[in-house]
């Protein structure tokens, strides 16, 4: 089974291109945080000893609210990624490795964060569901 699953997973990861890997995690990032995520460096997908992704000049856009254009940016961030969790369909990364992290926290005058990652969709209609609960 893990020799199945590893030869799965090197088959995947040899035909998929660099590209296409910034492009989900961008969209899997903008969907889950409502932040743009944007890799301008190289990223390559490694299977040996462990499936992991490693990606360079990674940048996680900030709120509104915020001076900065980035909440954050990385030199360099890492990911391994447990392979029997993918084989049930859900994603565990086992280390994450991160050089050059250079992260901008800020509060504004009403007290609201910069670093808060709920999307602002969710934000919004979570604050109506509490409000019909207590109401």
């Amino acid at each position: 089974m893990v020799a199945i699953a590893s030869m799965a997973a090197w088959y995947a990861a040899s035909f998929m291109k660099p590209s296409e890997l910034t492009k989900l995690l961008s969209v899997f990032v903008k969907k889950s945080t409502g932040r743009d995520l944007k890799i301008n460096g190289p990223v390559s997908l490694s299977l040996f000893p462990a499936i992991s992704v490693k990606a360079e000049r990674v940048s996680l856009g900030n709120t509104a609210l915020a001076s900065q254009p980035d909440l954050l940016t990385l030199k360099q961030i890492e990911l391994d990624i447990r392979l029997f969790p993918l084989l049930k369909g859900s994603v565990e990364i086992s280390r994450i490795g991160l050089e050059g992290a250079e992260v901008y926290l800020q509060t504004n005058k009403d007290g609201a964060v910069n670093w808060n990652l709920t999307p602002p969709v969710l934000a919004s209609t979570s604050s109506v569901n509490q409000g019909a609960l207590s109401g």
